[in-house]
Formats: C-alpha cells, sequence, structure tokens
C-alpha cells in the first residue's frame, strides 16, 4: 500500500479537490499536512483520511518535514510520496523530499522550475 502525504497549507476549495482525489484512490493511505484544523475539513473527506497533522506555517520545510516524520512514523516508517497543489509549495516539498529521502522532484529541479531566468 503506497503511503502519500498531501501538504495544504489552507483548504481551499481547489487544493480540497486534489487532497480528496488522492484521498479516494484505492489502496493509497493518505495524510494531510496543514495549518487549518481537520474541524474545517468536509466531513466525507475527513473520514476518507489516514493522518493529519497542523503546523503553524505550511509552508516552512521543517514543519513540513516534522510533520511528514510524525506520520511516517505512525505508519511503521514510509512515506511514499509527499505531494503539494501549489506552486510555492514546490521549493519547500524538494528540500524535504531531499532532507527524508522521499522519491520524487528535489529542491534544485523545483528551483529551476520556480525560476525562469535559472532554466534558460
Amino acid at each position: 500500500m503506497p503511503n502519500v502525504v498531501f501538504v495544504a497549507p489552507f483548504f481551499l476549495d481547489t487544493t480540497l479537490r486534489f487532497v480528496d482525489a488522492v484521498a479516494s484512490l484505492p489502496g493509497v493511505r493518505t495524510g494531510l499536512v496543514s495549518q487549518d484544523p481537520a474541524e474545517k475539513l468536509p466531513p466525507a473527506l475527513k473520514t476518507r483520511l489516514d493522518a493529519h497533522r497542523r503546523v503553524a506555517d505550511g509552508l516552512d520545510p521543517r514543519q513540513i518535514a516534522e510533520a511528514t516524520r510524525s506520520i511516517s512514523r505512525e505508519w511503521g516508517g514510509r512515506v511514499d510520496k509527499l505531494v503539494g497543489a501549489l506552486e510555492q509549495l514546490q521549493v519547500p516539498l524538494g528540500e524535504v523530499r531531499d532532507a527524508l529521502w522521499i522519491e520524487g522532484m528535489g529542491a534544485e529541479t523545483a528551483r529551476n522550475f520556480r525560476d525562469k531566468g535559472r532554466m534558460k
């Protein structure tokens, strides 16, 4: 069973649709890291989540990493994917993937993607 942590600092309607899509996948264990409290989640989505961690700053890679580690411990030590929909999250997510050895786009690639001058 793949273990996926979704980082959604705020429960915007569009973001929650992405979270719901992941949480609805059969055989996927889904965790959520957010600034917003779990009480603000739609009830149907809340029941499909396997873990939630609230952080003070959902864009801070240190806080995202600690929340992801906490979920990983709860799940027996493994997170397979760390994802998020917001563009401004991509570098922090890359930093966390690099630090926790999670497969996916690392910080350097994310920086290149975000900085069009570096891409050229």
